[in-house]
């Protein structure tokens, strides 16, 4: 059981288990050796992790970057995939569709890697919004296969929108 102490009476108490500590010998002697005996200890609500396969949010997310990029790249060498991903993810944080911390007066994009199943949720709605606007496409799967949409139209009603 390990104690921390707090500004708040009670403190905070963890029951961590045996074989949880014994793996972290590993851990503590690396600290030792590079960074001076210092360790992070993340806590955080719990949420949902996300996956990474396809059809995942990850996976959309990455896609939808890519399909954005793809329209753009021709005119300005610059907006590679990770630059669009990058940009979109600056836009959504000003318009609150992505969760941020303030450090010393700047605003900060969380990790993806921490998001929630909702905040990468809100994240998608953002892009998606985004693409609208600008009237661009993103590539939708559906039985028939992936096509082109723009507004979130489906496949017949791309036909007929051409």
């Amino acid at each position: 059981m390990i104690t921390i102490h707090t500004k708040h009476k009670t403190g905070l108490t963890f029951d961590i288990p045996s074989f949880v500590i014994e793996g972290l010998d590993e851990l503590f002697a690396t600290a030792h050796k590079k960074y001076d005996g210092n360790v992070v200890l993340k806590i955080s609500l719990p949420h949902r992790p996300r996956t990474t396969k396809e059809d995942s949010q990850n996976h959309k997310i990455r896609g939808d970057c890519k399909a954005i990029s793809d329209q753009f790249i021709k005119h300005d060498p610059k907006f590679t995939p990770g630059f669009v991903h990058s940009m979109l993810k600056a836009f959504a944080v000003k318009e609150k569709y992505y969760p941020f911390i303030k450090i010393g007066g700047e605003i900060i994009p969380v990790s993806e890697a921490d998001l929630s199943v909702e905040e990468a949720s809100r994240f998608i709605e953002y892009i998606e919004l985004f693409s609208d606007e600008n009237n661009l496409w993103l590539v939708r799967k559906d039985k028939e296969g992936t096509y082109r949409s723009i507004g979130g139209r489906t496949r017949e009603e791309m036909e007929e929108y051409k």
